[in-house]
């Protein structure tokens, strides 16, 4: 049994039982305050109850996600870092920032990387990584897309020479 302190009378449930929506209520009744300010699982956590009860009773009493104070820097900074400040998982952040419509941040950035084209195969994509900015990681699947072998030729890289690409 779990007592849960902060309703306006205390309640004695075991974890899993069944819950009136006024139980629920109750309970969230002295969290309202944070509806909106909190997220949905920081205040289930608190409260006792489901992220679900907890939206429920949000969407009820008319308060928009807490999210939505983060809707001005959508696309203004990566998800992860947006998540991070939200205190919500990355995937959420994508998904809201994509279901408004708002490019990520790197796309708002274009393609930093066709500026180093013409150094694919000539310097390592860790040099070029750090000249662009980018993961060594991104250098490799650009240049892989492009079909540009390495400056020091694997076996798992497509081969294409100098010549082919146009650079002497």
């Amino acid at each position: 049994m779990k007592k849960i302190k902060g309703a306006s009378r205390l309640l004695f449930f075991a974890r899993g039982s069944a819950m009136t929506q006024h139980q629920v209520d109750d309970l969230l009744r002295p969290f309202e305050p944070l509806l909106g300010h909190w997220s949905d699982s920081r205040i289930a956590a608190a409260a006792g109850v489901s992220h679900v009860q907890v939206a429920g009773r949000r969407r009820r009493l008319g308060i928009e996600s807490h999210l939505q104070a983060f809707d001005s820097i959508l696309g203004m900074f990566t998800d992860e870092h947006v998540a991070q400040l939200a205190g919500v998982a990355k995937q959420t952040i994508t998904s809201r920032r994509s279901a408004l419509g708002i490019p990520s941040h790197r796309e708002q950035q274009g393609r930093p990387l066709e500026a180093f084209d013409p150094l694919l195969g000539v310097l390592s994509d860790v040099a070029i990584g750090q000249l662009a900015g980018r993961s060594p990681n991104a250098v490799l699947k650009r240049r892989r897309k492009l079909g540009i072998m390495t400056y020091r030729p694997r076996s798992d890289t497509p081969q294409k020479n100098p010549a082919e690409r146009g650079v002497e």
